[in-house]
């Protein structure tokens, strides 16, 4: 089912549908998301970057722990609901011309013993084809962690999306959003990109 905020209808009243976002509950269920937890913590986690062609590592910018999921059998369950809620989402609202995921699924870790954050940024990136969408699936349950909010800029106002567990925001990557510091506890995520021909 999906689940429209009012400050998103307010925004298509005045006809800039491409800066609004998709929230749908409940995409994972629990056992699902324990799963995904599962692989994601097999992974070998590294520092998460920042850049385009030249990535670097900058704390004041970024801190989380990063690994990719990729699509094999036992994982193409994670990328195939993925996908039909970014279809779904983009008939209904930006009718972007879609390719399919750009890379891998990220599975995210942020620290609350090191303020886990990412400062604001966008996913937009330009290559051969473009990121066009951005997906984060929500993995920990609110009670787990203290701040963390994933929050995005529109139209100079600072909104903040719900953090119930197996939710998903789907968003234009050239977007501004950020993470803000994580406090205490962990709070783990999916991240996904939807790439296409480079925006004209």
């Amino acid at each position: 089912m999906i689940y429209a905020e009012p400050f998103l209808q307010n925004y298509r009243s005045k006809e800039i549908d491409y800066m609004n976002y998709y929230w749908y509950k409940n995409t994972f269920t629990d056992e699902e998301i324990e799963k995904i937890i599962g692989i994601g913590k097999s992974l070998e986690l590294y520092n998460g970057l920042i850049g385009g062609h030249d990535t670097v590592e900058n704390h004041d910018v970024r801190r989380s722990m990063i690994g990719f999921i990729e699509c094999n059998p036992e994982t193409e369950w994670i990328f195939e609901r993925i996908g039909e809620h970014v279809v779904t989402a983009n008939n209904e609202l930006w009718n972007f011309d879609l390719m399919g995921f750009g890379d891998d699924v990220q599975f995210t870790e942020y620290w609350g013993e090191n303020g886990g954050h990412y400062n604001w940024h966008t996913d937009i990136g330009e290559t051969v084809c473009a990121r066009k969408l951005s997906v984060i699936v929500q993995l920990s349950d609110e009670d787990e962690y203290e701040g963390g909010n994933v929050q995005m800029n529109i139209g100079h106002n600072t909104f903040t999306f719900p953090k119930e567990k197996g939710s998903m925001i789907i968003f234009p990557t050239f977007c501004l959003h950020r993470v803000t510091p994580v406090t205490d506890g962990v709070r783990r995520s999916l991240v996904s990109w939807v790439t296409g021909p480079n925006f004209r």
